[in-house]
């Protein structure tokens, strides 16, 4: 019974957050718990990767397949509407792959809600993906963002 008035909670949170037409769709979801359809993103990139690992500019098809890879996994839900949700991103911290997060979610929270389900905490406007300590970050300051945790 706690657990169906979680999900409610979390639903409703979400749902208030949206419901305030953000600028930006962007909700971290700490606890995976969201029940929502996720992209392993460490799984998808890596194949995608595959194909251009012997190319000079690894860091071009990284963005190309990150694009590919939102207009692919993008779903809707009924009360959230579209939405992509990405799990496992370490991939995404890969400095051979040279992404800009801070730019990519915001184009993409811009048009979509993006859910990440990854561990990690916002201290002061900044995600850490997993901990403080390993110095893998996302700058926030400029987003509208909402934590599920």
């Amino acid at each position: 019974m706690e657990g169906g008035f979680y999900i409610v909670s979390m639903n409703f949170h979400l749902a208030t957050y949206l419901s305030k037409h953000p600028k930006y769709k962007l909700v971290f979801d700490l606890s995976s718990s969201l029940d929502v359809e996720s992209i392993d993103t460490g799984v998808f990139l890596a194949n995608a990767l595959k194909r251009c690992a012997q190319e000079d500019h690894l860091d071009l098809c990284a963005n190309d397949v990150v694009r590919k890879m939102i207009g692919e996994c993008t779903h809707t839900h009924p009360h959230y509407g579209r939405y992509v949700a990405l799990s496992n991103i370490a991939i995404l911290f890969e400095p051979a792959l040279s992404l800009n997060l801070e730019t990519i979610i915001e184009q993409i929270s811009k048009d979509i809600l993006l859910i990440i389900q990854a561990e990690g905490v916002v201290v002061n406007s900044c995600f850490y993906f997993l901990s403080r300590q390993y110095n893998l970050s996302i700058d926030l300051n400029n987003l509208d963002y909402t934590i599920i945790d």
